[in-house]
């Protein structure tokens, strides 16, 4: 591959890397904000860049390069899922306190009828 040719394709895999690494960042700054809906609407691009993300690696990253943003963005990343574990699991705990509080309006309900009786 002539030099210039290899020097289009590294510049074109760095700045795909430098994409998905921004790209993540801004995701993870949207879920320290506590803005979900906004995190599910930059999903898609995300996936689309990671699934971009091979094609420009075998244009030709220098693996160096390559490693240094694959951590961070992997350490980014693991910090998304993070945050979004601890969000899913609130959600879980607050649709449970729901059903509990449903159940014991229902009880009531129950309990005030036989006392009316």
């Amino acid at each position: 591959m002539p030099i210039e040719v290899a020097s289009r394709s590294h510049h074109r895999a760095d700045a795909h890397l430098d994409a998905i690494l921004s790209h993540t960042r801004q995701m993870l700054a949207v879920a320290q904000a506590g803005d979900w809906a906004r995190l599910a609407a930059l999903r898609g691009r995300h996936r689309a860049l990671l699934d971009g993300l091979s094609a420009q690696a075998s244009a030709g990253l220098a693996p160096n390069d390559a490693a240094v943003r694959l951590r961070q963005i992997q350490d980014a990343n693991t910090h998304l899922m993070e945050l979004v574990r601890c969000r899913h699991d609130e959600l879980a705990k607050e649709i449970h306190g729901y059903g509990m509080g449903q159940r014991a309006v229902h009880a009531y309900r129950q309990c005030e009828s036989v006392a009316s009786v």
